[in-house]
């Protein structure tokens, strides 16, 4: 197998959830080329996402001082950083993608979430906005909107979304979050 039939293979794992197999390919694929932007990327990208959070913020931010534009590795920058509960270097990481690329619709809808728990509402909604221009099916994006225009408190709004939540394709739990917030915003 060449090194492109064995990338494509760790590709094909990662979006399979098989993270510690694609994992072993990665590493391998790694060693012998250590400034890879896309090895760097998405092995950084698959520790994230197996919960070793500093590695992945390792591995992304090589990623960055390879590529300093590479907008997905921003991207997934940002969610380590939220995981880890650090909300400042998230928000960077997030804005830093939106300025290589100002369209991409995750990184719109991460900084509204970002600013949501912040409290600032109006901006979150802002950006979330235009989340939903880019991507209208992202139950993920709806919802944020939905939770931002009730903390703005515009019920009505709040309500229309919750209820698309709730007839699209949608994880189970963020269906039951839509549905707590119709009933809260019914009182």
């Amino acid at each position: 197998m060449t090194d492109q039939d064995n990338f494509s293979r760790a590709l094909k794992l990662l979006a399979d959830g098989r993270l510690d197999e694609a994992r072993i390919y990665l590493e391998e694929l790694l060693r012998q080329d250590p400034d890879n932007p896309d090895l760097l990327y998405n092995l950084g990208l698959c520790y994230v996402d197996l919960g070793q959070l500093d590695q992945g913020i390792e591995l992304l931010g090589r990623c960055l001082q390879v590529a300093p534009q590479h907008s997905h590795a921003c991207v997934a920058l940002g969610i380590a950083y939220q995981k880890k509960g650090d909300l400042a270097r998230a928000k960077e990481a997030t804005s830093q993608a939106l300025a290589a690329d100002p369209r991409n619709p995750v990184a719109l809808k991460n900084l509204g979430a970002i600013l949501g728990r912040e409290g600032d509402s109006l901006r979150a909604l802002y950006y979330l906005r235009q989340s939903y221009q880019a991507n209208p099916q992202d139950p993920q994006t709806v919802y944020g909107l939905a939770f931002a225009y009730m903390e703005m408190g515009d019920i009505e709004q709040a309500q229309k979304h919750f209820q698309m939540v709730l007839d699209m394709p949608a994880p189970a739990e963020l269906g039951a979050l839509a549905r707590t917030g119709l009933r809260e915003s019914a009182v």
